[in-house]
């Protein structure tokens, strides 16, 4: 066999096994066959356990980690599973305070019970304090770290050391520290639905406060406490926050919640009342005035807040394919309810008649216009030309072959971009039968970058959250992107050596390096014939190029992604043993060419 050959041989072999890996852990999840509890046994392995006990001896900083555990005057048996997996912790230096909130009267056998010098007993009494107990406690404890546990939660055996590893390899001291985190119920056997999270991830926390569990600096929450006056322990962590940007994710299943009555699953156990009141109070927290919060259709947190109308020009690069450019013009023109906006159409020399006549009407509108492009088609030349024949403050690009189906799509867009650290919004692009086509894309996800979540349902929660959420992302597809004129202006608009494909991606993450947040918001919904004007050819120049714009991420993995997901398939699963690395499989992609 002949090096041309074998080349091909093995390209298409590769091409095959991937394939197979894509089918195998799509079957893997419908049929069960891959399950969480395998998934603990092949990556918690209890030898490096071993080891980090003898290494928490060499740590130069030996943290005093505070646990305080509140009991309601439920099971004794929760409280004493709670205690049992912090004296099981092999970093040593820590201190507990059970909280006692069951009742008015001190419970003395319980006080009597705790044979171990660093568990305390505090009682609170209603009737006696205007104080939420949990700070009431935080205000009398001494330590370096504070960590709150309800009764029956539990804490893998090398939390702490995981902790305190943490602080010992940073240059700098972290305000808070979170990690992953799964369910147990309430019989306390199988650990079940793991929460994988992202790295710090502001408009998360809107959705869902998933630092309840964090370990905080005692110093932050001394500091926070003289400047505000929280209602209770979740209004001070929301309150902490602004007083924070140091704040670091371990990507390991740390923290094990539990629930002996009701409640499935662990993301329920952010859907209560109180959490609901503090979103509004972390609203004004951040900046925002006259913010609101509601629950929309799927449960999912919505927020919002009045907002100027600022000029808007939304442009759209377009060629023929009258039927689907006027099912987007009309959609925007007949259910907008934003008022202040134009629409630029960029034509790349269209030829057939239909169109050209659709243009003539369109023509007599005064909120249109349509400029003349007559160059080979580049995606992100088009844009910029769109972009630079407009005075607007946001600039919304859109795809031709998109839909709008709600009023409030581009007040949406634009309540976010006019945020001062907002960079970029993307919205939640729907398939013609109502399945997830965009929420947010993952750098190194099948390849260069891809669309997560993508053919779900509307609501899904899995692994990773809900695609209902609020999110953070690395980029956001430019199908549908809004962005403030001077960040666009600041970053040099797209790059046109991409003529077709990932200069979304490059514009997010140009974005994201001047300082910036990209956004995902579910509440911006739109329709997308993906592909109908321009198939899904992608140029061999912009394989290339975005092979070395991405490679550095996809190599240390996207932060807005978590690295026990795999990146073989776009709905957020467990990784498995058997997949190729990201950039391993970049590499193959672009030896193709």
């Amino acid at each position: 066999m002949n090096v041309r050959k074998w080349y091909f041989f093995n390209y298409f072999a590769w091409i095959a096994k991937t394939l197979a890996i894509r089918i195998l852990i799509n079957l893997q999840d419908k049929l069960g066959l891959y399950s969480y509890s395998k998934w603990i046994r092949e990556n918690e392995v209890d030898e490096e356990v071993a080891q980090e006990s003898v290494e928490t001896e060499k740590f130069f900083f030996q943290p005093l980690i505070i646990h305080i555990i509140v009991w309601d005057g439920g099971s004794i048996h929760l409280l004493e599973d709670t205690l049992r997996s912090l004296i099981n912790q092999i970093y040593n230096r820590w201190g507990t305070w059970v909280l006692d909130v069951s009742s008015n009267v001190p419970n003395e056998s319980l006080k009597s019970s705790f044979k171990d010098r660093r568990i305390n007993y505090f009682h609170w009494r209603s009737t006696l304090n205007t104080i939420d107990p949990i700070i009431s406690v935080i205000q009398q404890v001494s330590g370096d770290y504070v960590q709150v546990l309800t009764a029956g939660d539990r804490l893998s055996d090398n939390s702490n050391y995981e902790i305190a590893r943490t602080l010992n390899n940073s240059v700098s001291s972290f305000d808070i520290i979170y990690t992953d985190e799964d369910y147990i119920p309430g019989n306390g056997e199988n650990r079940l639905h793991p929460f994988f999270k992202p790295d710090w991830s502001p408009e998360l926390f809107l959705s869902t406060n998933y630092l309840l569990n964090a370990v905080f600096r005692s110093g932050l929450l001394a500091e926070t406490l003289e400047r505000e006056f929280p209602s209770d322990f979740e209004d001070l962590v929301l309150s902490s926050i602004k007083h924070s940007h140091n704040i670091y994710h371990i990507a390991k299943v740390l923290y094990h919640y539990r629930k002996e009555k009701g409640g499935r699953e662990i993301l329920g156990k952010y859907a209560n009342k109180s959490a609901f009141v503090n979103k509004s109070k972390h609203l004004g927290y951040i900046g925002i005035k006259g913010g609101s919060v509601n629950i929309s259709r799927f449960g999912a947190i919505r927020v919002s807040w009045p907002i100027e109308e600022k000029s808007v020009c939304i442009v759209i690069p377009t060629k023929d394919h009258v039927d689907l450019l006027h099912k987007c013009v009309n959609s925007i023109l007949g259910v907008t309810s934003y008022r202040n906006y134009e629409i630029i159409l960029v034509d790349n020399s269209s030829e057939d008649l239909d169109t050209l006549q659709y243009y003539a009407k369109l023509r007599t509108l005064p909120q249109i216009r349509i400029i003349n492009y007559t160059e080979q088609f580049n995606f992100s030349r088009a844009l910029n030309l769109g972009a630079q024949a407009s005075n607007a403050k946001i600039y919304v690009f859109l795809n031709n072959d998109t839909e709008v189906i709600e009023p409030d799509w581009l007040r949406e867009l634009v309540m976010w971009a006019d945020q001062s650290e907002i960079g970029i919004v993307g919205a939640k692009l729907l398939f013609p039968d109502g399945r997830i086509q965009h929420a947010g894309i993952v750098i190194g996800l099948e390849g260069h970058a891809h669309h997560i979540f993508s053919g779900m349902q509307e609501g899904y929660t899995g692994v990773f959250g809900s695609v209902e959420w609020y999110r953070n992302y690395s980029a956001v597809t430019g199908a549908c992107m809004a962005i403030r004129s001077n960040v666009y202006e600041k970053v040099g608009g797209f790059d046109e050596h991409f003529r077709l494909a990932f200069g979304d991606v490059d514009m997010c993450l140009r974005v994201t390096n001047a300082g910036y947040r990209v956004v995902y918001t579910p509440f911006a919904r739109i329709i997308h014939h993906e592909g109908a004007t321009r198939g899904n050819y992608i140029p061999i120049e912009d394989i290339k190029l975005g092979y070395e714009r991405f490679k550095s991420i996809v190599k240390r993995g996207d932060p807005y992604y978590n690295p026990n997901l795999s990146y073989a398939i776009r709905v957020p699963t467990l990784k498995r043993r058997f997949e190729e690395t990201p950039i391993k499989r970049l590499e193959r992609i672009v030896d193709k060419y």
